[in-house]
């Protein structure tokens, strides 16, 4: 049995929209006996919001960039959490800035969205959120706060390295995202935790990921996948650049024994 890992936006979902083709090649892969997972910045609502109604079938999903592992029934296997007053302080880092947007997920609802000073109306990342008072938020259970900065790359980094200072956070860069996590929670963390939980430490592991967030899963693959679009550095971390996830997925398919 191998075990194939796979992000969702930039990899293998673009712009709302899930192919034909993958969701073929992923039951192929399911059918041989192998398991497939979905590791990716959504929380556990954007995943549904995304997967719901498509054919693609998978056991288990790593979400909110390793804060909330599930099993293909839903059921919570890990979380980890930011207590809300690093969530406050957080926010505060965003107030006066323009261009900027900050939501929190959560393991109990959609998306939440705690300032907005952007003017696009939304991002294809992460649409389906309700607004919410910061006073609301000890009634959730949070697992990760983006920030969304579009177009800007100058005030993203100038960001990034702010909250980089604040010790309790672990933040990672996701396209125009920056993803913030409890500290020490990563992709790669999460992987590893589900590693351990099904004794998976014999089995090939392979992963396919486009962006600074998927390096750490990317390390404990046997071989790792990237795209043509994604940056130089998860390009030159990775084994393998390929147009196609699920060429890719089917050539491995016929090279395990």
């Amino acid at each position: 049995m191998a075990v194939a890992v796979f992000d969702l936006d930039g990899t293998i979902y673009f712009e709302r929209q899930l192919a034909q083709h993958i969701c073929t090649a992923v039951e192929q892969w399911r059918r041989a006996g192998h398991l497939a997972v979905i590791a990716t910045g959504k929380s556990p609502a954007g995943v549904r919001d995304a997967l719901d109604g498509t054919p693609l079938q998978c056991d288990y999903v790593i979400a909110s960039t390793g804060a909330a592992l599930y099993d293909a029934t839903g059921t919570y296997l890990h979380h980890s959490s930011i207590p809300t007053d690093c969530v406050r302080d957080l926010v505060d880092l965003a107030q006066g800035l323009s261009n900027v947007a900050v939501f929190a997920c959560t393991l109990d609802s959609r998306d939440l969205r705690l300032y907005d000073s952007t003017t696009d109306s939304h991002s294809f990342v992460l649409d389906d959120f309700i607004d919410v008072d910061i006073a609301d938020l000890p009634r959730h259970t949070i697992t990760q706060v983006p920030f969304w900065v579009p177009h800007d790359e100058a005030k993203l980094q100038l960001l990034f390295d702010k909250i980089s200072t604040v010790p309790t956070n672990t933040p990672v860069r996701n396209q125009d995202f920056i993803d913030i996590a409890p500290k020490g929670i990563s992709k790669g963390a999460g992987l590893q935790w589900l590693i351990d939980h099904l004794g998976l430490h014999e089995q090939p592991i392979f992963t396919f990921g486009d962006s600074w967030n998927d390096l750490t899963m990317h390390a404990l693959a046997h071989r790792s996948f990237s795209l043509p679009w994604s940056p130089d550095e998860v390009k030159q971390a990775t084994d393998e650049v390929v147009d196609s996830v699920s060429d890719a997925l089917g050539e491995l398919l016929n090279q395990i024994p």
